[in-house]
């Protein structure tokens, strides 16, 4: 967990590699579904390589490019939109937006894989929806640093206590084993 950034520096930010296919695609819903339905006055940064040609006709939003740190990247933002639209397995990015600290807005498809997900992360899959998620972490921020890191202590100590029951477990059924026994 890194430390959480005291001063936020936009309101959304989204962040991927704008070439692969599946970002592309959730960064277009997100920018012709969603943001029309996104009050003017709310700050928009996207970062990540190769996304300055989907966004060089949209004024509302800040194309930032690669940025060094994705976490203070994300860290820095009042709410992180992750508008996945297909793809496979876990995704990364959501689990390191949620490392972040920053509230996060995301589609199911983001959450794939992902049970159990701190109270900073908001689900939703229509581009209205999303919106409104969006603007209402943007309007009453919640405490989502505090948040994120309780639910990682929580993990830790599911992940500790589930590999120490299988351990013993093993060791167990090792013992009756006559292969095992000396």
């Amino acid at each position: 967990m890194p430390e959480p950034v005291t001063a936020k520096q936009c309101d959304i930010a989204l962040i991927g590699s704008w070439s692969w296919q599946a970002n592309r695609d959730g960064l277009e819903w997100f920018l012709h579904q969603v943001c029309p339905h996104l009050p003017s006055n709310i700050e928009i940064q996207i970062a990540g390589p190769d996304g300055d040609d989907l966004l060089k006709d949209i004024a509302s939003v800040n194309y930032v490019g690669f940025v060094p740190n994705a976490q203070v990247f994300m860290a820095g933002a009042q709410v992180v939109a992750i508008p996945s639209v297909h793809g496979s397995g876990i995704q990364i990015k959501t689990l390191e937006a949620i490392a972040s600290g920053s509230a996060i807005v995301a589609t199911s498809v983001a959450m794939r894989g992902i049970d159990r997900p701190p109270p900073t992360v908001h689900v939703a899959d229509t581009p209205q929806v999303f919106a409104n998620r969006l603007r209402e972490q943007v309007e009453n921020p919640q405490s989502a640093p505090t948040v994120a890191q309780q639910w990682y202590r929580d993990r830790g100590q599911q992940l500790r206590a589930t590999v120490q029951a299988n351990l013993i477990q093993l060791i167990n059924v090792n013992a009756t084993d006559a292969r095992w026994q000396v």
